[in-house]
């Protein structure tokens, strides 16, 4: 069975954090507590989840949705990790593709804190 976690993006303060309690005072509004690279702290606003994939990259990495991750020879392949088709996939160009190996992909980043690392053709279609 997969365990759910969250992490957060907050966007006004740019800060990404593993999410150890989540209170929904508006369905659209969560509070969120996160620990971070600065500590723990409360959020009562502009926080974006993002669920865990239940899957781990090549180098044992957690993935999660709005991750970027890279594929094949030389990296050449890269897109977002996003929930579509009742699943996570890896969103392209304009297509998408399933996890069915994800021990072949490696996260490079993530669309918050480095969103210069899609082409183009690759932008994720929201941020955060």
């Amino acid at each position: 069975m997969r365990e759910i976690r969250f992490r957060a993006w907050i966007a006004n303060r740019k800060i990404m954090g593993d999410v150890t309690q989540i209170k929904f005072s508006r369905p659209d509004n969560p509070q969120v507590t996160l620990v971070g690279k600065y500590g723990e702290g409360n959020w009562k606003c502009g926080a974006t989840l993002l669920q865990f994939t239940g899957l781990f990259d090549k180098n044992d990495k957690e993935i999660y949705e709005g991750d970027i991750v890279a594929w094949g020879w030389q990296k050449k392949g890269k897109g977002e990790v996003v929930y579509e088709h009742d699943q996570f996939v890896v969103r392209y160009n304009n297509g998408f593709m399933y996890f069915q190996h994800p021990e072949a992909y490696e996260i490079i980043g993530n669309i918050y804190e480095n969103p210069e690392l899609l082409t183009k053709h690759e932008k994720p279609t929201k941020q955060g």
